[in-house]
């Protein structure tokens, strides 16, 4: 059923011809960064190289995190977007989805 979910959400991550699929999903990560308190988010959509979350804290642009999932473990991301307690962010190195079926 999650097969079937990714190729249904295709979705266009930027001009430079990339496509990622995304993965509708409910998970939660929780930012350890080392300058500040950890913070649980819940991530709303994941792909291969990005993701879609929520949290109550602002992140600003280009900020550098660290995530640990359950499912996948610690993961290094840059915030590409931000807005009203939502942010996208880009992996440094490509997960599996595949974790996560």
């Amino acid at each position: 059923m999650a097969a079937t979910m990714l190729n249904r959400h295709k979705t266009a991550l930027s001009t430079c011809d990339r496509a990622d699929e995304r993965l509708p999903v409910c998970l939660t990560a929780v930012i350890i960064n080392g300058d500040a308190q950890p913070e649980t988010i819940q991530i709303l959509n994941i792909a291969r190289l990005g993701f879609l979350a929520k949290a109550q804290r602002p992140r600003e642009t280009g900020d550098a995190i660290v995530m640990h999932f359950d499912q996948l473990g610690t993961c290094e991301a840059h915030i590409i977007w931000s807005n009203a307690g939502q942010f996208g962010g880009r992996f440094m190195q490509p997960v599996d989805t595949a974790a996560l079926a």
